[in-house]
């Protein structure tokens, strides 16, 4: 009994853990050069000045040229 219960947990932890594995892995997004539904801009950030550790952290900012109900034009 104490072996299947034990069985059961690795069994669920071991899914758990290759369920979660998925939704960590790198997303990417691939736009034509002359988008005309999207802009795209980049950031570099440094951390060594917050946290120091040196390494840097890109942010990239996706907006809608697509009219929407907020803002003028898609644009916030």
């Amino acid at each position: 009994m104490l072996k299947t219960k034990c069985f059961i947990i690795w069994l669920i932890l071991i899914s758990l853990l290759s369920f979660n594995k998925g939704f960590s892995q790198t997303k990417y997004f691939l736009f034509e050069e002359d988008s005309k539904e999207f802009t795209a801009s980049s950031f570099r950030l440094n951390t060594y000045p917050l946290y120091k550790i040196k390494r840097e952290v890109h942010l990239f900012n996706v907006m809608s040229k697509v009219q929407t109900f907020i803002g003028n034009k898609g644009i916030y």
